[in-house]
């Protein structure tokens, strides 16, 4: 029998629905938690409502990085992307305190990965810039629309 975790990680949202338990938000396994798990699954069909889900239930966000990554790496290093989701999800991390500009152990920034798995054009990413700087304080020409 599969379990949440695995779901998370490589199902789909209906299964993970099905094994999903009042409390699985706040559960750790292996040292990683429910939404990491959640937000690398490669199917972003699947990554997003999975995530909401979560989200919406205050799920624990930050164990399974003991190398400093957190949520923006994983989301950023995926594949396959959907940007208006994208944008959605981001704007609830940042509410929930996640920083987009954290280095990893090895001083890779999310953006890095955004950036080296970027399959966007300028014209699709325009709607969701703005100038200015990031509201977090980090100086650059475009701030995301978070």
């Amino acid at each position: 029998m599969k379990s949440v975790f695995t779901v998370a990680y490589m199902g789909t949202f209906g299964e993970f629905m099905g094994l999903y338990q009042v409390g699985d938000e706040k559960r750790v396994r292996w040292g990683k938690s429910l939404f990491i798990e959640a937000i690398s699954n490669v199917d972003p069909a699947q990554r997003y409502p999975m995530c909401e889900f979560l989200l919406d239930r205050e799920c624990v966000l930050d164990a399974g990085t003991k190398d400093g990554t957190n949520p923006f790496h994983i989301l950023f290093a995926q594949r396959a992307h959907d940007i208006t989701e994208d944008v959605a999800l981001c704007r609830r991390l940042i509410e929930r305190g996640v920083p987009l500009g954290a280095p990893d152990a090895h001083g890779c920034i999310p953006l890095v990965h955004l950036i080296s798995n970027q399959r966007y054009s300028d014209q699709e990413l325009t709607p969701h810039l703005q100038p200015g700087v990031f509201r977090r304080g980090t100086h650059s020409p475009v701030r995301p629309v978070f």
